[in-house]
């Protein structure tokens, strides 16, 4: 997944990759 904003509503994981 791109660096979008951390969806904690569908999937709660630090998506800051």
């Amino acid at each position: 997944m791109a660096a979008r904003h951390v969806d904690d509503e569908k999937f709660p994981i630090p998506v800051s990759v």
